[in-house]
């Protein structure tokens, strides 16, 4: 993928963010003034260390809706004349964190109430995302060498449709909404078990890299930022209480640009 494709991808992606950013806060916004914002009821919680509040949940589906956006105008600003195949793996990265945000869509719609297959669809994009956006990090790891770089758009092909197949491959459980406004996912142990060690699997990966390697000083702040972002992008997604998502932003915003300027200072010279 040449430098000039690479950059008009990535427009086309933030313009079409924003369009989106721009149609979920009118439609929020005007939910809001009808009430018609509710609160799903017998829901399933991951983290019950914090009282729950849904204007949390809320907000926190916002930010993932915003991040987007803003990373990608960052990106374009700081790397418009930077050739790095991570760069496009991170584009993975970034579409999972797109797929949270339809999240929003089952109280807006009161979908907890249904069994419906806008309600299934919302589970299975969901799953989608939280599988592509550490599998992004795992392949930007084995597959951005330089020899690599030719098959950039085939391995990224490969990355989308894994995740989507394991993403709409996961059983869900219409019956039960998470308190982060999802569908309850079958075998969710094991599914977020898997995750884990994908991310395990990364930072091993990059570690050996950086010790082995003829990695420079940055490539350890390069994995310092993963980590932060990671953690943040866990977090942020589990988030139902506000002691839980202010640290997840952090997290989150923090490791990205540690992560980002990192790859950017690596490759500012190549």
């Amino acid at each position: 993928m040449t430098l000039k494709a690479r950059n008009r991808l990535i427009f086309i992606f933030l313009f079409i963010t924003l369009i989106f950013l721009f149609s979920t806060l009118v439609l929020v916004i005007f939910a809001a003034t009808q009430n018609q914002i509710v609160q799903p009821e017998n829901y399933f919680r991951h983290i019950k260390l914090f009282n729950y509040s849904f204007t949390s949940v809320l907000i926190s589906i916002l930010c993932f809706c915003l991040y987007v956006p803003v990373i990608l105008t960052y990106i374009i600003f700081r790397f418009e004349k930077t050739q790095t195949t991570e760069l496009v793996f991170f584009m993975g990265f970034l579409f999972g964190c797109v797929a949270e945000t339809v999240r929003i869509f089952i109280p807006l719609f009161s979908l907890w109430k249904t069994n419906s297959f806008f309600l299934l669809s919302i589970g299975h994009i969901v799953n989608s995302g939280r599988v592509i956006a550490p599998l992004s990090f795992f392949f930007a790891t084995h597959f951005s060498a330089t020899e690599q770089r030719q098959y950039v758009q085939r391995n990224f092909i490969i990355l989308i449709t894994t995740s989507a197949m394991v993403g709409f491959f996961v059983p869900l459980n219409t019956f039960v909404t998470t308190s982060t406004c999802t569908v309850l996912s079958g075998y969710k142990e094991l599914f977020y078990t898997v995750l884990l060690l994908i991310n395990a699997a990364t930072l091993l990966s990059m570690i050996l890299k950086s010790v082995f390697g003829k990695s420079s000083g940055e490539y350890f702040h390069l994995i310092i930022g993963y980590v932060v972002l990671m953690a943040g992008y866990f977090l942020l997604f589990l988030a139902d209480s506000f002691f839980v998502l202010v640290p997840a932003l952090v997290l989150l915003f923090a490791g990205t640009f540690v992560y980002l300027g990192s790859l950017h200072k690596m490759y500012m010279w190549h």
